[in-house]
């Protein structure tokens, strides 16, 4: 999730299970490239609401958001669907 140009992106690792800290480490390196600022926010809850109460806390202007699980079908997975009717702001589903 991403504020303003020259804003913060907020990187959310919700997860039910331990060890997500390589996953956080490699995407804040990959997001710290293109904006100033990167935060993450491994959260040990439930993806849709981790996501929605970090861009509701932050202001968010956009939230994106995976279409599908890794391996997964081509439909839209309980993710970003679950995301897309909670938010407060724009989705962007990728």
């Amino acid at each position: 999730m991403a504020g303003a140009s020259g804003g913060t992106v907020h990187i959310v690792a919700a997860f039910r299970e331990k060890s997500v800290v390589a996953l956080l480490a490699q995407l804040g390196s990959l997001a710290s490239e293109t904006a100033p600022r990167v935060q993450s926010h491994p959260l040990q809850s439930d993806p849709i609401e981790a996501i929605t109460r970090v861009a509701a806390e932050e202001r968010a202007d956009l939230i994106v958001v995976g279409s599908r699980q890794v391996g997964g079908s081509r439909r839209l997975s309980k993710v970003p669907r679950g995301v897309m009717d909670r938010a407060d702001c724009a989705v962007l589903v990728v």
